[in-house]
């Protein structure tokens, strides 16, 4: 184990990228992140698709602040603009149709979309596809409530943790903390206080990847190259608004 010092930190706006490379095989078999989508359930794609998929041969999507390209073979097919007059219409007519978000939620939401950039690739190729690459500069906020409910970006999940976990977390005392993993470095505070850190190393966790089992590898490979972090709340303590892992 390696101290390291934390390194969630309140700074100025934040950079966030998510790189995703998809590759369908001839058999129609889904490649993501280097994980073959048939080991975890997902049927093959059916041949006439397949077939669809070989003659487009690679199809790009970039998702960047205010628009939205998709081009085939690297020459541009589709470009919108969703700028953030376009995106209040769609929410208030969301709104109308009983969908509607809270200011707050929303709030958030504009953040993320003005400073992050999606990109997505889907090629036709018999071989597997690269790792995702996730580097999330913005610290996601994490709310738990008195009664162990989990919330990210205040949207629930059907997560609940148990009594005894709550008893401990409220007797300790904690209203906010921050975690922040850095490719194998995890770093966190506590009520504002740093906590030893942890490091993971490549060669051991290489063993534990093929000890484990196919796709788990290329899973460890992706948390290796990951930038991501949390701001977390418990029993609606306020969080830092602008909160950076770096």
């Amino acid at each position: 184990m390696v101290i390291v010092e934390p390194t969630v930190t309140v700074a100025g706006k934040a950079d966030n990228r998510i790189n995703a490379d998809i590759t369908i095989n001839s058999a129609g078999e889904l490649n993501v992140g280097g994980i073959n989508l048939v080991t975890l359930g997902v049927q093959p794609l059916d041949a006439q698709t397949v077939q669809l998929v070989k003659t487009i041969n690679t199809a790009r999507l970039l998702v960047q602040g205010n628009a939205i390209n998709v081009d085939f073979q690297g020459k541009p097919a589709l470009q919108m603009d969703w700028n953030a007059n376009s995106r209040k219409v769609v929410t208030d007519l969301a709104a109308n149709l009983g969908y509607g978000l809270k200011p707050e939620v929303m709030a958030r939401i504009e953040e993320w979309i003005t400073t992050s950039t999606v990109e997505a690739t889907a090629r036709y190729a018999n071989e597997a596809s690269k790792p995702v690459s996730i580097n999330l500069t913005k610290a996601l906020w994490v709310d738990l409530t008195n009664d162990g409910h989990v919330s990210v970006e205040q949207f629930p999940l059907d997560v609940e943790l148990d009594a005894a976990t709550m008893a401990t977390i409220k007797q300790a005392g904690i209203s906010n903390s921050t975690v922040c993993w850095n490719k194998g470095n995890l770093t966190m505070r506590a009520g504002g206080k740093p906590l030893p850190g942890l490091t993971l190393l490549p060669k051991g966790v290489e063993l534990a990847g093929r000890m484990l089992g196919p796709g788990s590898e290329k899973g460890f490979e992706v948390l290796l190259n990951s930038l991501l972090g949390a701001d977390i709340s418990l029993g609606g303590a306020p969080h830092q608004p602008n909160a950076t892992c770096q």
